[in-house]
């Protein structure tokens, strides 16, 4: 089983424990931290543009493993420069691929177990992987060099990412618990932990770095204070599991996406909620399954999203059309503008590209798609 989607295999579990934290979490929230949430969110201009291109066509498909067994990609960042992509595999390795061709750069064998993240620092020297081994690992992503190692967790990471300003890195595990360390040093910094808490997935830091929104298995999103680590504010009414969040560029607008059972397909959605009110401002659509990615174009003028299957989808299994597509939306009128297709597995994960030229996506069946957004 791929092992970023050995956590959609056990979603019924984690569903059903949801039931139960939700009421846990809501008494926990009367005793929040008096802390001005509104320093989270400091405006950063919006683009100037009116317009933006959208993703038209494939021009790569990195092929990494075989569909199904082991070989899912479960993360992909790109190079500050947008030269190179890192990808964390399910083949207990990282590594640095040439977007155009798909060679191998460099191949990282750090962790003792699968890789689940893959960040790349804003200085473009460092990259940061997280695995099944509950460690973080710093390298050299032009040499592959072992920098540092963070350890602490008590269970696998999946949400990773640097601050903006790249001195410090967050996790988020599936022991409950979020973490900042200096990245320099592998302090620890800050943590949090809500003891009724089953997982957090994701993370996403705020564009002025104040604060990161947590992606939460009992259906919301949390604000965490990355200086002392406490709870700012919770953001509720997804209806389902948290599997991803992405913060926008303005600082504006928070996106997750949720899912859980087919019982309840109104939780496939994306939420975009005020970062600083917790209000949502607009619920997008996303009927296809759980929404296991988001990212927000450079500009903000875009939101791609992707997912599929709750559960892991042999390659024999008949798949309805379009059920791994990539869709980018417009946050604004919350209109879908462009569907993307090519995976044929569900989609673990996005990323634009520096520019916002190329969007990324890495999958269940092995494979990092590349699309343009020029034709």
């Amino acid at each position: 089983m791929g092992h970023r989607t050995a956590r959609i295999g056990v979603l019924l579990v984690v569903t059903a424990g949801w039931l139960l934290a939700g009421c846990q979490s809501r008494a926990h929230e009367s005793a929040l931290p008096k802390i001005d949430i509104s320093r989270c969110a400091t405006p950063q201009p919006r683009s100037s543009s009116s317009t933006v291109a959208d993703p038209t066509s494939v021009v790569s498909m990195i092929q990494i493993g075989a569909n199904y067994v082991g070989n899912a990609v479960n993360d992909v960042s790109w190079s500050p420069d947008g030269t190179s992509l890192a990808v964390a595999n399910d083949n207990s390795t990282d590594q640095i691929l040439d977007p155009s061709t798909g060679a191998a750069r460099i191949t990282y064998r750090g962790h003792s177990s699968y890789e689940t993240a893959v960040a790349w620092a804003p200085g473009g020297s460092v990259v940061a992987s997280a695995g099944n081994d509950g460690t973080v690992q710093t390298w050299d992503s032009s040499t592959g060099r072992h920098l540092r190692t963070m350890t602490g967790n008590s269970s696998r990471i999946y949400g990773l990412g640097w601050s903006p300003d790249g001195e410090k890195l967050a996790t988020a595990g599936w022991d409950g618990s979020i973490r900042i360390w200096r990245a320099s040093t592998g302090t620890l910094l800050a943590s949090y932990q809500d003891p009724s808490l089953s997982a957090f997935n994701q993370l996403s830091w705020s564009p002025n770095g104040a604060c990161l929104a947590a992606a939460d298995a009992d259906s919301t999103v949390r604000i965490i204070n990355t200086s002392s680590g406490k709870l700012v504010s919770s953001y509720r009414g997804q209806g389902s599991p948290v599997w991803s969040v992405a913060w926008s560029p303005s600082g504006r607008e928070i996106a997750s996406g949720g899912g859980a059972a087919p019982s309840n397909p109104s939780g496939y959605s994306i939420r975009i909620w005020n970062a600083v009110t917790g209000v949502t401002v607009r619920t997008l659509a996303e009927g296809g399954g759980p929404v296991f990615a988001l990212a927000w174009s450079p500009d903000g003028l875009r939101l791609a999203s992707g997912g599929g299957l709750m559960l892991l989808a042999p390659p024999s299994q008949p798949v309805a059309p379009g059920r791994f597509a990539v869709t980018v939306w417009n946050p604004a009128s919350g209109q879908p503008t462009a569907s993307l297709s090519g995976a044929t597995n569900s989609i673990l994960a996005l990323a634009w590209s520096p520019g916002g030229t190329l969007l990324a996506a890495s999958s269940q069946d092995g494979t990092v798609h590349l699309w343009s957004t020029t034709s």
